[in-house]
Parts: structure tokens; C-alpha cells; sequence
């Protein structure tokens, strides 16, 4: 049977739409639940909430030209090659700005025994914007031996101390984090599959999610807005944090 291509065309056409209408869905319930976090810190749910360091006076506009101001920054080319989005490495121009984020990361180090900043738990946060705010989406425990084997060996032979973890150790169904600018605090929050907050880590790119995808519990960053760069940050290797400008 030969079908037209007209026919193909609508179904191709209907196929969009679903993924259309069903990235609108999630995008709508998050942002009710980035509104849940900032208008109660959670409420009744099991959601742990940690104040940021004092903000900067001018942090809002800076980030809102990153290109402005930010500056290129060397960097040796095997952390660069680790970072999240690692290309064009730049640095604020603002100390008081690097600081700050650096603060943020450690506040949370500090807060969370189980999340250390290191080359497989926690390294580097996705800044979202939205029409009203800046966000930092963090991804701790990022490569457990279980999904990333290969990268755990690496940085295993970097550093011999890294603590090894799993898909089922404790505290990685709360691996994800969100800070706000605009309310100045940190949310840590249960996203696994027995979670409400599930949700989150559904990209409406798929109709049936891998079983990787739902073992990662990887919070889908572009569901509450424009992901313009990535912050990457290795302590014990490189004193300052950077950034990765995205298109």
C-alpha cells in the first residue's frame, strides 16, 4: 500500500503537537513548583532550605549580560575538559561575584555531609533564566559507579580519597538542588520515583524514558527557563570557579 505524503505529513504534525502540548505540561507544573518553593520553602513536603550568603549589589544586572561581565580565563585544558559545557572558560570580572557563587557551593558542602565538591559528586550548577529570576540548578552526585563506572575510575586515579557512591546510596534521591536570586535560598528536595517531585526529571523528549534516564534522576534544568551557562567549580584543583557561556 502506498501512502501519500500528505499522510505522513500529519502524522508527523500530530506527533509534534503531543511533545508540544506535553512540554507546555511539564514546564506549567514546574513552574508552579519553583513557585511552592519560593512562596512557602516547601510547605508540608520534605524539603530542606538553606539562606545564601549576602548577595551582591550589582549581581542581578551582571548576570543578565554575562558577556559584559565576564572575562576569558586560562585554564588548564584537563579540568576544562571535566566541566560541564566545557568550552571558552571565563571568570567574572567582579570578584565579589566569584566569591559569591564560590560561597554558595561551599554552604552547601558544608550543610550536606553526603555531598562533596569533587570530580564525580558535585562540580557545577546550570544557571536558568527566567522572566523574574536567576537560577542555579545543581546536580550532586553526578557520577555513580553503578551508571558511570569509566568516569569514577578516572577520577579515582586523580584523586584516591574520592568516596565512591551508587544509584541506591543514601541521599541520592535528593540529589538535586535549586537556588533562587530572588528569595536568596537553597532547595534540596527528593525527586526519585516514590517522590511527588518526579516530575522534574521527565524530558519531553522521550515518550518511554530509558531506564538510565530514570536511574540518573537528573532534574531536567530546562523545564524552568533559558540555561545561558554553566558554573563549574573544582576546589581542590582550581582555586577559582568559571563559567561556560551557552548560545
Amino acid at each position: 500500500m502506498n501512502l501519500k505524503p500528505n499522510y505522513f505529513r500529519a502524522i508527523l504534525g500530530l506527533f509534534l503537537l503531543c511533545c508540544s502540548a506535553n512540554a507546555q505540561d511539564l514546564n506549567l507544573e514546574a513552574s508552579h513548583f519553583l513557585d511552592m518553593l519560593r512562596n512557602t520553602d516547601g510547605g508540608a513536603e520534605k524539603v530542606d532550605t538553606l539562606l545564601g550568603p549576602p548577595l551582591p549589589t550589582d549581581l542581578f544586572s551582571d548576570l543578565k549580560n554575562l558577556k559584559k561581565s565576564t572575562k576569558p580565563f586560562d585554564l588548564n585544558p584537563k579540568i576544562l575538559s571535566w566541566a560541564s559545557s566545557g568550552q571558552d572558560p571565563r571568570i567574572f570580572k567582579s570578584q565579589i561575584n566569584n566569591d559569591f557563587f564560590q560561597k554558595i557551593f561551599g554552604r552547601i558542602e558544608k550543610s550536606f555531609p553526603d555531598i562533596t565538591l569533587n570530580r564525580i559528586n558535585l562540580f557545577h550548577a546550570h544557571l536558568i533564566q527566567t522572566p523574574d529570576d536567576f537560577l542555579l540548578i545543581f546536580h550532586a552526585f553526578e557520577y555513580p559507579m553503578d551508571l558511570e563506572p569509566h568516569k569514577f575510575e578516572m577520577a579515582r586515579k586523580l584523586n584516591p580519597q574520592i568516596t565512591p557512591f551508587t544509584t541506591k546510596t543514601n541521599g541520592y534521591d535528593r540529589r538535586n538542588l535549586i537556588w533562587s536570586l530572588i528569595k536568596n535560598k537553597i532547595w534540596r528536595f527528593d525527586t526519585s520515583s516514590r517522590s511527588k517531585f518526579n516530575f522534574l526529571i521527565r524530558s519531553p523528549a522521550f515518550e518511554v524514558y530509558p531506564k538510565e534516564v530514570l536511574l540518573g534522576n537528573s532534574l531536567q534544568e530546562n523545564l524552568f527557563g533559558k540555561n545561558i551557562a554553566d558554573i563549574n567549580y573544582f576546589p581542590l584543583e582550581e582555586k577559582r570557579l568559571f563559567l561556560s557561556l551557552l548560545p
